[in-house]
């Protein structure tokens, strides 16, 4: 069952009891109003004290309102009567008047005999006095029950507001070292109500404005509870009304107005709420009619004082009974109502910045725009009985705050040491479930273990002892330094983090969420200039030379030309952090974090952590991760089927180097060549495009190769070359070859000898074998291993080759098709494709080159006799074309 349903079921019982309640109500009138209604007279005349009975208890149900109570002045009623006193003492001074006058012993002739026998009787002063003494018990009790009640029902909802409850308090340590205390903190949106969960020394600030809070002679003083947004003014709020509850001050002594400015937009609507807010409150305890209108008339007066002008709003009876000639004496009805009722009210004005503006400004426009609402909490803080108490974010000079307070409670950031407790607290328990959910994370456990150990020593020095060392720690806490603001990043986080565990880069992911919420102008030119920021050939330092600035720093500047120094420095480390490559100094710190929020390749990080979006099996980082870590610790074959099916390449080339140490990518190297000797070779000419190569890639973000590199390519080249010449030959050339950086020249060299040396042993007097080789191969693979070179115009094979060049003749003459388009590159020269029209021949014979290859008579009998076109490869179809017809032609046969 959803949690809100029982709440929601006594909402709607509760509906209905009122409903019911006021049914009876409306009955009991409507049955009583039958009196006056001719021939229906008789349905009531048998039940007098019944009669009574019931309009007592219509009373009863309807004044238990304490909107009622209040408008029918029975909750100060000694104190402060209401006007229906005035008739009732009337209508008592007429009695009296008729009881105890001379006329009385006279004819009444405005009464008849019987009414004029009844006054002359004795029995007329005892219904009198009887009368007068159950109008007085009877108030006196509904004045007793009533004031009673309402104060009772104001502090059960006080309590309920502040949910003053055992279950809600915990010890405030915890929110900074206990996980389970931390999350709840994180899912509570209410400002602290309680002591018992005060973690950031509220409860000092809001004792020391509780003891203020007292009605003095000569107006009380006024208050200003100073907090940049998000430092807990609103718990110090709650924590007052805790402190009054607690000295049962609340409700009989004190009674706090909160107002909020933020909804007003303008002055005088801003005006009209503080002064309606005062209304209503006192409405709560006594019938505010005659000052109903008081709000419109305090407008008038001001603006006709001021000059200005303003619609003669008529106010009814309250104008008919009240005309004060000024602001303040108008303002004073408020406090003659609260002192003669004994209330003592705090007119708490929040979120006053609305319309202070930033400070310092002095604007004198702007100033005297402003002048109507200080003027008139500064005549309300003049008054004994009321009292102001402001929240604002800053002391602004246009407000003028100093001089209207007596009191300035400044509340300070978060502690240090505290914000960072916190953070450390988060940050373990998040990698900590990502390591209990059973996912991998590629940062490198060194760069994990020093940021950790880097917050660590923060956390456990003494606050301030690290000032002026700025690090990534130092930095998150310069910039979001409030509970709300940290609250918030947090979750945002948490809510990132649920989602995309083990997907992107969490350390990343907390800065950046911090500094979303602690500078969202930041963070939005971050989002219009993230290719610009990932770029490391630009200048993005904030400060630098104007002329290599980028757009990104220079839009920053402009955000930040009025922020304090160690804040710009601040923000500049937390972007580095994130962009290690963005002051064009980081090239290749991405690798240290390879889901940072920086890379976009393999992977855009950024776009995941902007979307929020579960990621597919196929999209997962996690899929690679997992066979990268079986791999490692089981050596199954995973990975290596990953490797040769080539999806996820750009992945595994990725997170390889950040899981596997150089020792454990050689044997990796290892066990994939093996592994694909095992495969069948149906499509060869993928292998290098595939896994070998995704392996050479993560060979080249090695910044040391292994020196046992080299004994495991000789070992392939071993056992591959007999088996596989094209797994050989990929091997050789991706690990091997000239272009590559891997082993020594030396090494190479060996590798080359010992894969021709197997060549030779395998093949020489095989063809059959050598047509199995190179069957499904491409038409130049031949011409690859036979280990051709360039030296001007001459080309020689290895020094071997003679070995083989009678096995290759028999070959082709038993498979031609496979082996006439592998000789062709051998015995012709290439035309360059500027060199040919469309359609012309790629290659050419060279008889001289095909002379010293092969045996030179019969190489032109095979391309004579055996040579079909159809079926032969499109790249060579027209030069072999070309063999043979000179074949036809050196044979004497011509041309057919």
């Amino acid at each position: 069952m959803h949690p809100l349903v029982p709440q929601r079921k006594k909402l709607i019982g509760s509906r209905w009891h009122d409903i019911a309640k006021y049914g009876l109500s409306a009955f009991i009138l409507a049955w009583l109003a039958l009196a006056s209604i001719p021939n229906c007279q008789g349905l009531i005349e048998s039940v007098t004290y019944p009669r009574i009975a019931l309009v007592l208890a219509f009373f009863y149900l309807v004044a238990r309102k304490q909107r009622f109570s209040a408008w029918a002045g029975l909750r100060h009623l000694p104190y402060y009567p209401p006007a229906w006193v005035a008739s009732v003492l009337g209508v008592v001074g007429l009695h009296t008047y008729i009881a105890f006058n001379p006329w009385s012993e006279r004819t009444i002739g405005c009464f008849s005999a019987q009414a004029t026998q009844f006054f002359r009787s004795g029995d007329f002063k005892l219904v009198f006095y009887g009368t007068i003494f159950f109008l007085v018990v009877l108030c006196c009790s509904g004045w007793a029950l009533l004031s009673r009640q309402a104060l009772q029902n104001e502090r059960n909802q006080l309590r309920k507001d502040l949910l003053i409850d055992a279950r809600h308090v915990h010890e405030p340590s915890l929110v900074l070292n206990d996980s389970q205390a931390l999350d709840n903190w994180l899912r509570n949106d209410r400002a602290i109500s309680h002591p018992g969960s005060d973690a950031f020394g509220h409860s000092a600030i809001a004792k020391r404005i509780a003891e203020r809070l007292t009605p003095l002679q000569g107006g009380s003083p006024a208050i200003a509870l100073v907090g940049d947004i998000g430092t807990g003014k609103s718990s110090v709020l709650n924590l007052v009304r805790y402190e009054l509850l607690r000295s049962k001050a609340w409700g009989r002594e004190v009674k706090v107005i909160v107002v909020s400015l933020w909804p007003f937009d303008s002055i005088e609507a801003a005006i009209r709420g503080i002064l309606n807010a005062l209304t209503m409150e006192l409405g709560l305890h006594v019938n505010t009619t005659p000052i109903s209108g008081l709000t419109d008339e305090y407008i008038r007066l001001i603006e006709n004082a001021s000059g200005g002008l303003l619609k003669d709003i008529g106010t009814g009876f309250s104008r008919l009974i009240r005309e004060p000639s000024d602001p303040f004496t108008a303002l004073r009805q408020y406090s003659i109502i609260a002192s003669t009722i004994n209330i003592h009210l705090v007119l708490w004005v929040e979120d006053v910045e609305r319309f202070t503006g930033k400070a310092g400004s002095v604007q004198y426009p702007e100033m005297e725009r402003l002048e109507p609402i200080r003027s008139l909490l500064h005549s309300l803080s003049e008054f004994d009985f009321i009292q102001v108490v402001w929240a604002s974010a800053t002391l602004g000079a246009r407000f003028d705050v100093e001089k209207i307070a007596r009191f300035v409670e400044a509340i300070p950031r978060m502690d240090e040491v505290d914000f960072l407790s916190i953070l450390r607290t988060f940050r373990r328990r998040s990698l900590g479930d990502l390591e209990k959910a059973g996912l991998i994370d590629p940062v490198s456990p060194r760069v994990r273990r020093n940021l950790a150990t880097e917050l660590d020593q923060i956390v456990q020095s003494e606050s301030g002892q690290n000032k002026g060392r700025i690090n990534i720690w130092r930095a998150l806490f310069i910039v979001c330094s409030t509970p709300r603001r940290l609250k918030l990043s947090l979750r945002q986080c948490q809510d990132v983090w649920g989602v995309l565990a083990g997907e992107v880069e969490f350390d990343d992911l907390m800065s950046m969420s911090i500094l979303r919420i602690a500078d969202p102008d930041v963070f939005s030119e971050v989002v219009s200039h993230i290719d610009e920021i990932r770029d490391d050939s630009k200048s993005h330092r904030i400060g630098a030379d104007a002329e290599a600035k980028s757009s990104f720093a220079r839009k920053i500047d402009v955000l930040l030309e009025d922020s304090r120094e160690e804040r710009r420095d601040a923000i500049e480390c937390i972007l580095g952090f994130i962009f290690p490559g963005w002051k064009g100094s980081g090239f290749g710190e991405e690798s240290l974090k390879p889901q940072g929020l920086a890379v976009s390749n393999p992977r855009n990080y950024w776009g995941r952590y902007l979307s929020i979006v579960q990621v597919t099996q196929e999209e997962s980082d996690q899929f690679v991760l997992r066979a990268i870590n079986q791999w490692k610790i089981e050596r199954n074959v995973f990975l290596l089927d990953i490797l040769s099916a080539g999806d996820h390449a750009s992945s595994v080339e990725w997170f390889l180097p950040c899981l596997l140490t150089p020792g454990e990518t050689v044997s990796l190297i290892d066990a994939f060549v093996r592994h694909e000797l095992g495969r069948s070779r149906e499509n060869a000419v993928n292998y290098s495009s595939r896994g070998i190569r995704s392996l050479q890639n993560v060979l080249m973000r090695i910044v040391v190769v292994p020196r046992d590199l080299f004994l495991a390519l000789l070992s392939l080249v071993t056992i591959t070359t007999p088996k596989d010449i094209v797994l050989a030959s990929s091997v050789i050339r991706t690990f091997a070859s000239e272009s590559t950086m891997f082993l020594a020249n030396e090494h190479k060299e060996r590798l080359a000898e010992r894969f021709r040396t197997i060549l030779i042993e395998v093949f020489a007097g095989n063809p059959n074998a050598i047509v199995k080789a190179l069957d499904g191969c491409p038409y130049w693979f031949l011409y690859e291993i036979s280990g051709f070179h360039s030296a001007g115009n001459k080309r020689r094979p290895f020094k071997e080759w003679s070995v083989l060049s009678d096995s290759v003749l028999q070959a082709a003459e038993c498979n031609p098709v496979v082996m006439l388009p592998q000789i062709i590159p051998l015995v012709c020269d290439e035309v360059s494709p500027l060199m040919r029209d469309p359609g012309e021949a790629a290659y050419n014979l060279n008889n001289r080159l095909a002379g010293e290859i092969f045996d030179f008579g019969r190489l032109m009998r095979i391309f004579a006799h055996q040579w079909v076109s159809s079926g032969m490869p499109e790249e060579v179809r027209q030069s072999g074309q070309g063999v043979h017809e000179s074949a036809l032609v050196y044979l004497g046969l011509g041309l057919t």
